[in-house]
């Protein structure tokens, strides 16, 4: 599978499985409620080829999920991962 990954911006896509991982998104305090996170998810999904193409998975911080509802977002039950040590 390839696989376009930058570390820099959090952004990864699986080219073969439509699927959108972003990560590493915040938005300074002063500016929040402003919609700069949804739209930042949602031109992120664009770039990545839109909504009906491609499924964008975020990795966020538990306080970070009352924003979810606000953005589109659901929780999936199926994801899994290894957390790093002392997590």
């Amino acid at each position: 599978m390839a696989i376009r990954y930058s570390i820099e911006d959090g952004l990864s896509v699986d080219e073969f499985t439509d699927v959108l991982r972003r990560s590493g998104l915040a938005v300074d305090a002063a500016y929040q409620g402003r919609g700069i996170g949804r739209e930042l998810l949602n031109r992120s999904h664009e770039a990545a080829g839109g909504k009906a193409d491609v499924t964008l998975l975020l990795l966020a911080a538990p306080a970070a999920a009352s924003h979810d509802p606000k953005a589109g977002l659901t929780k999936l039950e199926n994801c899994r991962g290894i957390r790093r040590e002392g997590a």
